[in-house]
């Protein structure tokens, strides 16, 4: 930093932090944020049947992407895609309960690490190619499928949220 650089005049911002079964929620707001075990007390049996707050990182890789970060959301919401793109994860989940956060007798320890790479590389070309495929001057946008729903969802609900 230059001479005279004063750090107590850049900190961070204050804000109110909650683990939730292992998960950390963080407010920004600087007003009271809303009692968050009630908001969320819907969520607390299924949280807990999965046993987050005691889980511990078996495995940790990194993926840069050159693609928008928009279509990794995107991609990692719906999983109409897996059937013809992910041999390997489909391979440990019945093909009636392909969904995108995975289902199914196969998602065990033992399958997380080696089917969730080999996912994460092919989703990675998959997002890759599209980013190419919208930077194309003949790209544009059609109406989101039926089987997008989660998708326009999750786009509707980012537009909202930067209004």
């Amino acid at each position: 930093m230059p001479a005279g650089f004063d750090r107590s005049q850049f900190n961070l911002h204050k804000c109110h932090v909650t683990n939730f079964h292992g998960l950390i929620f963080v407010c920004l707001s600087g007003d009271a944020p809303p009692d968050f075990t009630e908001e969320y007390a819907p969520f607390d049996e299924m949280l807990d049947f999965h046993g987050f707050g005691d889980a511990k990182i078996a495995v940790k890789r990194d993926y840069p992407n050159r693609c928008n970060w928009k279509l990794v959301v995107e991609n990692f919401i719906e999983c109409y895609h897996c059937a013809p793109s992910h041999p390997e994860y489909c391979s440990v989940h019945p093909q009636d309960q392909l969904l995108a956060l995975g289902a199914g007798p196969g998602s065990g320890p033992d399958n997380l690490a080696w089917v969730w790479d080999a996912t994460t590389r092919q989703d990675k070309r998959i997002t890759e190619d599209n980013n190419a495929g919208i930077l194309s001057s003949r790209y544009q946008p059609g109406p989101y499928s039926t089987q997008e729903a989660k998708v326009a969802a999750f786009i509707r609900w980012y537009l909202n949220s930067i209004r």
